[in-house]
């Protein structure tokens, strides 16, 4: 013996550990900072519209707890409108799939 493991099975999961992470930094690389929080490819635009429904359903709560006015109400139907066209985005492309 050298002083080399020669075993197969530790050069296998040592490749494994490499090719994952050389994957993990491409992706890194290929997405930018949206691309990290949104995520990238195929994905992106469910995950978007998944934060636009969340992000209206919390602005319309908290609209809740305003007095009512005319510019308010024109504002919660706007919100209404995003989360039903955000609804229908997901569930559309989840259909296609």
């Amino acid at each position: 013996m050298n002083g080399v493991d020669e075993n197969p099975a530790t050069f296998g999961a040592a490749d494994d550990d490499l090719t994952g992470r050389l994957a993990s930094k491409k992706m890194d690389l290929e997405s930018g900072v949206l691309g990290k929080f949104f995520g990238s490819g195929a994905t992106a635009p469910t995950n978007i519209a998944g934060f636009l429904v969340i992000g209206s359903f919390v602005m319309l709560a908290v609209s809740m707890f305003m007095t009512s006015t005319p510019d308010l109400v024109d504002y919660r139907k706007a919100l209404g409108g995003l989360i039903s066209a955000g609804l229908g985005f997901i569930f559309g492309a989840a259909s296609k799939k």
